[in-house]
């Protein structure tokens, strides 16, 4: 049987999240400053959308549901956690990244390049703390590239070693649900369909995350 596991918001925020990120390494290595600024804050928008979804969405999305404690990780380090969703490995990896794309946006509002370009808040910090800022946002990044390489190579060992399509699970939002994380089989009734939002509710959510990140860029997008 295959139930819902990822609701439309989550699935879309994912992907789309993606594009921005790719899209922002990929302006800013062209020079296009101002298209690395859209893409920084669209980044912005889908992270402040994630984080109140993460507090009001689908069982899934909610971070109450899969920020792993001790007991969860040494489970699943053991092949005894059970669950649907975010394996707690995945979960530590899913706010690891988070972080890293708040601190990419945060840092790269107030950052400078010396020449044409100026971050929304860079003048109003001040040249030495833009200059530093911007030495962060440029470090940064690896670590950023670093997290996506690792998440890219987990993804490719759980969809070709054990054979469990992820991907097809974040396109979809469905999985086999006599499947645990791990690829082994589930006690029948072991598990119950999670409980998913109406994807209607993410509009006035998403309203509200373009909302605060504009006021945090002080920069609406003409």
């Amino acid at each position: 049987m295959r139930i819902t596991i990822w609701d439309l918001p989550v699935r879309l925020c994912h992907w789309l999240l993606a594009l921005s990120i790719a899209g922002a390494f990929i302006s800013v290595n062209m020079g296009e400053m101002e298209w690395h600024m859209r893409f920084g804050f669209a980044a912005g928008v889908l992270v402040v959308f994630r984080l109140i979804w993460g507090l009001i969405g689908s069982e899934t999305a909610r971070f109450t549901r899969f920020i792993p404690g001790p007991g969860s990780i040494v489970s699943y380090l053991r092949g005894t956690w059970r669950g649907l969703g975010h394996n707690p490995l995945g979960a530590l990896s899913v706010l690891a990244m988070l972080a890293a794309v708040i601190f990419q946006v945060a840092t790269g509002t107030m950052s400078n390049d010396d020449i044409l370009f100026d971050g929304p808040w860079a003048v109003r910090v001040g040249k030495d703390t833009s200059d530093m800022m911007t030495g962060w946002h440029t470090t940064s990044r690896w670590v950023l590239l670093g997290l996506i390489g690792l998440h890219i190579l987990a993804v490719a060992v759980y969809t070709f070693l054990l054979k469990k399509p992820l991907v097809r699970a974040m396109i979809t939002g469905k999985m086999d649900a006599g499947k645990t994380d791990a690829g082994e089989a589930v006690p029948e009734g072991g598990v119950r369909a999670p409980r998913m939002r109406h994807p209607l509710v993410a509009v006035p959510v998403l309203a509200v995350a373009i909302a605060v990140t504009a006021i945090g860029f002080r920069y609406w997008l003409a």
